[in-house]
């Protein structure tokens, strides 16, 4: 196998990003759109859906330009639950509604979803953060090709299994750590994002006082009614839109 056509499409995404940094966003987000378009066309010819699935893959053809649309736009409040939500409601409806039989019905779901979010909901997300800082994308472009490096070294060497999954993670942290030395050095402010569970909310309240540039840490409706203060000892105070750490050593679990 020729590694070349493996190389198009990061040829293509810093094409995309010199547009977003030197030309018109409105190019960089159409190219990724077609890279987007191109991409989820060969996933579905490969996976083995049912011809009553035809209604459910238009569907998924139509969102392609939905979701550019809206980076172009910047419409972020729809952007952000056009797929995981909408899309991802319509879709089995389609699907199920495109015959009787019910015998793959399940996997044909997934398949769809999956390559919907994988091959247009990130590629999305990768150029409506070129809108903003054209590096902090390039950061990630080149974070993924040395995930992807990591991984061919591996398996030619006849690695496997886990050897291939520890391999893919170092680039994941070499990413968080440029993104956060990025952010610290540009004085830019820092937003933790969603954190699940109540240990971990503690442990990233905690976090955020000691980064002098985070600005926002976002909960859930869990932390005001829910299941949180049932199973941990103390939760962080919420006042005036503002949060404070635990007074005391620990994360709520003594």
């Amino acid at each position: 196998m020729s590694g070349r056509p493996s190389l198009r499409a990061p040829l293509i995404l810093l094409v995309a990003l010199a547009l977003a940094r030197w030309g018109g966003f409105g190019w960089a987000v159409w190219l990724v759109a077609l890279l987007s378009l191109a991409a989820l066309r060969e996933y579905l010819s490969l996976a083995d859906l049912r011809p009553e699935d035809r209604w459910a893959m238009l569907a998924c053809y139509l969102a392609v330009p939905l979701v550019f649309r809206l980076v172009q736009t910047d419409w972020y409040g729809f952007f952000i639950v056009s797929v995981p939500v909408w899309v991802f409601v319509l879709v089995p409806v389609l699907a199920a509604a495109g015959g009787r039989e019910t015998r793959g019905l399940v996997f044909s779901i997934g398949a769809l979803d999956f390559g919907l979010f994988l091959l247009v909901y990130c590629l999305a997300h990768f150029v409506y953060l070129a809108r903003f800082s054209p590096a902090l994308a390039l950061l990630v472009l080149l974070a993924a090709l040395l995930c992807d490096a990591l991984l061919r070294m591996v398996r030619r060497a006849g690695g496997g299994g886990l050897l291939t999954l520890v391999a893919s993670w170092p680039p994941v942290f070499l990413l968080a750590a440029m993104l956060c030395l990025y952010a610290l050095f540009r004085e830019r402010g820092g937003l933790l994002h969603r954190i699940r569970g109540a240990a971990p909310f503690i442990a990233g309240v905690a976090l955020a006082m000691t980064c002098r540039n985070a600005r926002l840490q976002e909960t859930v409706r869990a932390y005001t009614r829910g299941w949180y203060r049932d199973i941990v000892t103390g939760l962080p105070e919420v006042a005036g839109g503002f949060v404070a750490p635990l007074p005391g050593p620990g994360i709520g679990l003594d």
